[in-house]
């Protein structure tokens, strides 16, 4: 068996399948930082129609290129129906909606949107650092590990979406820092509305504050 053709499709319906998936997470555990998180991806995919709209306005970028017919299917971001060669409704949150002239906008909607999620990911470890290195070797490693691991997927996509010609280089590599600015201020905006317990999606017991000697006191995760 040739898992090629497998793992070519995972990383096509990877960026929609990423906001889908969490949000069935947060349903199945009630989990809150979930569902925060499946949310802002829904704020990111608005934003982004916003972002590719001022881009065409203002012309900001070149046209993509388009790729060759037979690179069409694995570009297109999103599910498919399998009945015909459209694309559904579910893909609300990419510009794969736009299946007549997807190879033409700016950002790179499954770039941006990996991107947004692997700020968001690393934003929240980033706001959580001082309890993940109260908490010992174990947990303040994670940090690291999270670190290496986002930006191995994120440059995964880069190659498989330039490789395929779906974008240009320079759409691909500008669409990068729009996806992760957008990421981090998502974040910083669910701190603020929600404080440190809205992002911890890792569940990990929060420094609340010491006491008079210098005890650290922790206040761990609510049942939701």
């Amino acid at each position: 068996m040739n898992p090629s053709p497998v793992i070519m499709e995972m990383m096509r319906i990877f960026p929609d399948g990423l906001v889908i998936t969490s949000g069935i997470y947060a349903l199945v555990t009630l989990s809150i930082p979930f569902g925060i998180f499946c949310m802002s991806m829904f704020e990111a995919a608005v934003l982004y129609h916003l972002i590719r709209w001022v881009s065409s306005y203002m012309n900001i970028v070149p046209v993509t290129s388009r790729a060759s017919g037979k690179y069409d299917a694995i570009c297109r971001t999103g599910f498919t129906d399998p009945t015909s060669p459209t694309l559904t409704s579910l893909s609300i949150f990419s510009s794969s909606i736009d299946s007549t002239d997807i190879f033409q906008h700016f950002p790179s909607s499954p770039i941006y949107m990996i991107s947004a999620a692997s700020a968001y990911v690393f934003s929240t470890l980033n706001a959580q650092s001082r309890d993940l290195a109260a908490l010992g070797p174990s947990f303040s490693v994670k940090y690291y590990i999270s670190m290496f691991f986002l930006f191995v997927l994120l440059a995964a996509f880069m190659c498989f979406r330039i490789f395929n010609n779906c974008e240009t280089p320079l759409t691909v590599l500008l669409s990068v820092p729009i996806g992760l600015l957008v990421g981090v201020l998502l974040v910083q905006q669910n701190l603020r509305l929600f404080n440190k317990s809205g992002i911890n999606l890792l569940g990990i017991p929060q420094m609340s504050s010491v006491t008079a000697n210098g005890q650290k006191i922790y206040v761990c995760p609510t049942a939701v």
